[in-house]
């Protein structure tokens, strides 16, 4: 028997039913972080989001990830728990779009297949990848090959391979573009190199089925290489004769019972019986409950796990006149965002005379109290009337970009400034008539900004809110 086919074969004491493609968890319930929030993961693999019910996960583009903003590149949206299979080789930023400004964001890279392409092991056969497949040709003395066929995983160096529900580990070692090995639980190593074949140009071996006995069960191989040429044979010579069996051990996933003491005779009929619908349960998790969607919870019942779990509540603090803020360790101000913005009272408006122009500070320490009195004392400064210009913002507010509209009959000029009086955006137009552009404040803080248009008639404010 060929020394690769040995390896797979020997390895069969190992087996155990395959269980699902490999997946990866995001947690979201810790403050203000995804954890982990950079993972590497291979092509094809799984992953859970979890605890999303105050947060969201929204792919965003390299740049816009740099630089804290929220629009999104057309990739994964989440907004309640859930879960994305990635193909894409590469690496996919995401956001937290409510508390992005707070640092909550991440990244997931997905790693390509190194060892997919046609191979020369160095005991004489062929190997050939693909995504999905492994597949061997072994050459013997004869001038045709045998054929073994496999499904696999490969997460990290450690590969899995599949034939028929059972599970064969090895170790990828010494990875290049162009070689790298194999290694079983005995330390045998076979090497292999990067080869180009046509296997279609090769003859197929006509071999009948043979048995072998492992673990004092007999198994059927069908190229023909097993010790025994018939079953009856294969169970005499076997000491003691015991049925394989299978057991459910979790919702769509059954075990190898070698013993004979398994529920289910068949893997067949223990992966009909085990497919069924997995009932709701809850865990306690960081005063969070979370579903292990595996009908292992400790908790029946949502209301069982949240009258267990030390649930903190999440409060809220005025962090700006008419802006709240989430807390989410409970040691906010008010309970509830209602209660939060009924209490966040505005500012009062006031103004000061800044170069001929009346501008409001947004504080409440302007020195007039109302625009009449700031324009008696300016020179020049006359408000617009609402027939010379007609200004509409929205969305207001706004998390980052604001859309202006007005009609003017003379040449204008924008002005953004924060409280300290700080220029932020400033645009001239020198059209006459409808007007329309886009402000973008995504690079400034949360807060109110001081929206002034000056026009050969007089000067308009308005107010931006930044969230």
């Amino acid at each position: 028997m060929k020394p690769l086919y040995n390896l797979v074969v020997l390895f069969f004491p190992f087996i155990s039913i395959a269980q699902t493609p490999t997946s990866h968890n995001v947690d979201a319930s810790d403050y203000m972080v995804f954890s982990p929030s950079d993972l590497t993961i291979n092509q094809g693999d799984t992953v859970y989001f979890e605890n999303l019910s105050t947060h969201n996960a929204v792919e965003v583009s390299e740049e816009t990830y740099n630089n804290d903003g929220t629009a999104s590149n057309g990739g994964f949206e989440l907004y309640s728990d859930g879960y994305i299979v990635f193909e894409e080789v590469g690496t996919h930023y995401y956001v937290c779009t409510p508390h992005v400004q707070m640092g909550m964001k991440g990244t997931i890279t997905v790693q390509g297949n190194p060892i997919q392409g046609q191979w020369y092991a160095d005991i004489g056969d062929y190997v050939e990848i693909t995504s999905n497949n492994f597949t061997i040709y072994i050459f013997d003395e004869e001038d045709c090959y045998e054929i073994e066929e496999y499904t696999y995983e490969l997460n990290g160096n450690s590969m899995t391979l599949f034939d028929d529900g059972f599970e064969i580990n090895v170790e990828v070692l010494n990875i290049t573009p162009s070689s790298f090995s194999l290694s079983g639980p005995e330390d045998d190593i076979i090497n292999l190199e990067s080869a180009t074949f046509d296997a279609s140009e090769w003859v197929e071996c006509d071999n009948e089925s043979s048995w072998y006995c492992i673990n004092e069960s007999c198994f059927e191989d069908m190229d023909g290489e097993g010790e025994f040429d018939s079953l009856e044979e294969c169970e005499f010579m076997c000491e003691t004769i015991i049925q394989i069996t299978y057991d459910c051990i979790s919702a769509g996933e059954c075990l190898v019972v070698m013993d004979g003491s398994g529920e289910f005779f068949t893997y067949e009929e223990c992966e009909a019986s085990c497919s069924g619908v997995v009932e709701d349960s809850w865990n306690c998790y960081n005063d969070a409950c979370v579903d292990p969607l595996d009908g292992s919870g400790n908790y029946q019942s949502l209301e069982e796990c949240e009258a267990n779990c030390n649930i903190i509540e999440v409060t809220f603090d005025c962090i700006s006149a008419g802006i709240c803020m989430e807390v989410m360790d409970g040691t906010g101000e008010f309970s509830s965002i209602d209660e939060c913005l009924t209490n966040c009272i505005p500012i009062e408006d006031s103004w000061n005379c800044i170069d001929d122009a009346c501008l409001d500070p947004l504080d409440g320490s302007g020195e007039f109290s109302t625009l009449n009195d700031c324009e008696q004392v300016c020179q020049n400064i006359s408000s617009i009337s609402e027939n010379l210009i007609d200004v509409s913002i929205f969305p207001n507010p706004s998390s980052n970009i604001f859309n202006l509209e007005f009609n003017s009959d003379s040449k204008s000029e924008i002005i953004v400034t924060n409280v300290l009086g700080e220029q932020v955006y400033i645009e001239s137009t020198q059209s006459i008539g409808d007007f329309d552009t886009q402000i973008d404040l995504s690079n400034y803080s949360t807060g109110v900004y001081n929206l002034t248009i000056k026009t050969s008639y007089g000067i308009s404010n308005q107010k931006l809110i930044l969230q």
